[in-house]
């Protein structure tokens, strides 16, 4: 119970680390982002065109936490699903072999997880198998 708390207070204390620094931004034109999204929509997926991965991720965690009123953001989170950029947690003052399930991650990976967490609240549609291929884990 109290590595549970701990490892709880220490994931507030979350850092990331980008082992490369590999640029997979979204194969669709800015130019295209709608402009009838609202100003928080549009600003995060502005970061997925990021060169940064974490930056990326943090943008497709965003984006899914918004559920399906981020709808909008689908083709763009779509786009990414072979941005296969390993980041991973850095737990403070926990050892990595300590931490229960520890895996890298991807900002792919992170942008299916959006998609598939939007598209649970939007009846008929999936991500279907040709937009999951390249996803790290599949």
């Amino acid at each position: 119970m109290n590595d549970i708390k701990r490892i709880s207070a220490v994931a507030i204390i979350i850092n990331f680390i980008a082992l490369f620094s590999s640029h997979a931004q979204p194969n669709i034109p800015r130019e295209n982002i709608p402009k009838d999204a609202s100003v928080e929509i549009r600003k995060e997926i502005e970061k997925l065109y990021s060169p940064d991965a974490i930056e990326r991720a943090e943008a497709a965690i965003h984006l899914g936490w918004m559920g399906s009123k981020a709808a909008p953001a689908i083709p763009f989170l779509k786009a990414m699903l072979n941005d296969n950029a390993p980041i991973e947690w850095e737990y403070v003052d926990i050892p990595r072999s300590e931490i229960p399930l520890y895996k890298p991650f991807t900002p792919g990976e992170e942008a299916k997880s959006a998609v598939e967490s939007m598209l649970k609240e939007i009846p008929g549609q999936d991500l279907g198998p040709s937009q999951t291929a390249g996803v790290a884990g599949d």
